[in-house]
């Protein structure tokens, strides 16, 4: 078994974490189960090429995140008929009906991120924005016999970003936080969407770019509040703060910052809502002091938080 010093580069915030070993390969492996979903990550060191066989008990769509391979890794049936080709920095959804199918892994390390969610999402026409992942949707609900698979697409830093915070945030417990991890993998769903869109000509550079600005910019502000820095945009995405500042506040009318603020304040909202004290909110959402929040709140929204407060009191 490898030794204690090998830990994932991604690593679950819970879930199960396995570790196996013989004489030509060794794996690391994390498995989470939640409620709406259901994710897997592993790192394979092996010395030769292999091929994994693998059962599926009831239809699903997967994501295949190859985050890590010498070359590309295949999966077939069991009559070894591809069913699709991923390669290094690529990923690709998959239709699996039931059945046993073959995973073909390179030699070397080779890094996957593996989920799948419950469908239901993509409901009531929500997948009518998802064209890539159309045929695969109505193969699922055809009870459809064979495997299929999406347009591959590129994955780059800010896929990378999306799955680390998802990993660090995966945690058993309420219905909320089992929401809440649905919702980042709607996220990354949907940057698959743009992924695809961009790489097969569908949308423009900048379109893409300001939209992953923009959810970047919400994570940061959901994750440390009235702290959040506006230099993690530049950090991942290829344009200089001016030069994005000003393509965000053409496509979304506001500045960076002013757009971080207003998102902060809905979100101070939504807890005075589900009635949160307001030195609770201010605390939550890492103010300076009630004070502060009071001057922000005010700016943003033209009334105090208590006038807010009293406001749905009387609605």
């Amino acid at each position: 078994m490898p030794g204690k010093s090998w830990f994932p580069k991604f690593r679950f915030k819970q879930g199960v974490l396995r570790y196996r070993k013989n004489a030509s390969v060794s794996c690391v492996e994390q498995e989470f189960k939640g409620r709406l979903a259901y994710l897997h990550y592993y790192e394979i060191l092996s010395t030769s090429a292999m091929r994994l066989q693998m059962h599926v008990s009831r239809k699903e769509i997967y994501a295949l995140y190859v985050l890590q391979a010498e070359s590309a890794i295949g999966l077939s049936d069991v009559s070894s008929a591809q069913i699709v080709s991923v390669n290094s920095r690529r990923a690709a959804y998959l239709y699996a009906p039931a059945g046993d199918y073959l995973l073909h892994l390179p030699a070397g390390k080779t890094r996957l991120f593996v989920f799948y969610f419950d469908i239901g999402v993509f409901d009531d026409g929500a997948d009518k924005d998802f064209d890539f992942l159309q045929p695969l949707l109505q193969a699922y609900k055809a009870d459809g016999p064979l495997a299929r698979a999406s347009l591959d697409f590129a994955l780059g830093p800010i896929s990378s970003l999306y799955i680390r915070e998802l990993c660090q945030s995966l945690k058993q417990g309420s219905l909320d936080h089992q929401i809440s991890i649905l919702e980042q993998l709607k996220e990354i769903v949907k940057l698959s969407k743009r992924k695809v869109d961009i790489q097969y000509g569908a949308q423009k550079d900048y379109i893409y770019y300001t939209d992953i600005a923009k959810d970047l910019l919400e994570m940061e502000v959901r994750k440390t509040g009235a702290k959040f820095c506006t230099n993690v945009l530049t950090d991942v995405l290829p344009y200089t703060m001016q030069s994005l500042n000003r393509l965000f506040k053409a496509r979304f009318g506001k500045s960076i910052r002013q757009y971080a603020v207003s998102y902060l304040i809905g979100l101070s909202q939504n807890m005075i809502r589900s009635g949160v004290p307001i030195w609770k909110v201010s605390l939550q959402f890492s103010f300076n002091d009630v004070r502060s929040f009071r001057r922000t709140f005010f700016k943003i929204s033209g009334k105090s938080p208590q006038q807010f407060r009293n406001d749905l009191s009387g609605s």
